[in-house]
């Protein structure tokens, strides 16, 4: 290096008796001034902590950018693929929505508190399966004073074949809220719902018995009415 061109480093020339052991050393900074190397930033210093209330500023381009087409920005709310099951209406029993029929339910037959629950929570129509030789006037008459579509379905093993076809016709409706029933303990209308499952759902027998078993308990059944109507449900002529 030239001798006319200072050092980056230069040690301060002082007597002997007063030189310390380790030389103190300057920094030639660009307008030529000393500095003292001691009165430079440390690299390991930490960084001087925000203030409680300084916010971080985004840049333009991590803000993000409306999209016209789309509106303004919205926050996205996860819906749940699950279905709402309705409230019961007041005055029915073993009332449930039937899964993956949206606005049908089944329950027992219901009283006339039940009915009223049922005009009340806006129901329109009221599918009633029931023994052939039933009257079911007087039935018919409570629903349509309440404003409610009665559909009347007499289902027996004897004429099963065609009369569950009528029942898969009243859930392909529109006429919906729906509710439907029988005149016993559910074993018409757990057969229906079996056929149902298996010629327009397209399940097996297991798979039918199983979505029907938790869609109605069959421990309250008649026996010999369920095994007729489970005999009728699984002939040929029921699942053409």
């Amino acid at each position: 290096m030239s001798d006319d061109l200072p050092s980056p480093y230069e040690t301060e020339k002082k007597p002997l008796d007063s030189v310390p052991s380790v030389p103190k050393k300057f920094w030639i900074t660009p307008d030529g001034s000393r500095s003292e190397w001691s009165s430079l930033p440390r690299l390991d210093m930490p960084a001087k902590p925000k203030r409680p209330d300084e916010e971080l500023e985004l840049s333009s381009t991590d803000r993000p950018t409306p999209n016209p087409s789309r509106g303004p920005l919205k926050r996205e709310v996860s819906s749940s693929p699950l279905e709402t099951t309705p409230t019961a209406p007041s005055g029915l029993d073993r009332f449930r929505a039937v899964k993956g029929k949206p606005g049908i339910a089944i329950g027992e037959k219901p009283s006339l508190d039940g009915l009223d629950g049922l005009k009340k929570a806006k129901y329109r129509t009221f599918v009633y399966l029931h023994d052939p030789k039933r009257d079911v006037a007087p039935v018919k008459q409570l629903c349509e004073a309440r404003g409610i579509t009665f559909v009347s379905i007499p289902l027996g093993p004897e004429n099963f074949a065609m009369r569950s076809r009528a029942f898969d016709d009243a859930i392909a409706s529109e006429s919906t809220p729906l509710f439907a029933c029988d005149d016993a303990s559910g074993e018409r209308l757990s057969a229906a719902w079996y056929a149902h499952f298996r010629r327009v759902d397209i399940l097996s027998a297991d798979a039918a018995e199983v979505r029907t078993n938790a869609l109605i308990d069959p421990s309250r059944f008649d026996r010999e009415l369920a095994r007729d109507l489970r005999r009728a449900a699984d002939a040929p002529s029921t699942n053409k």
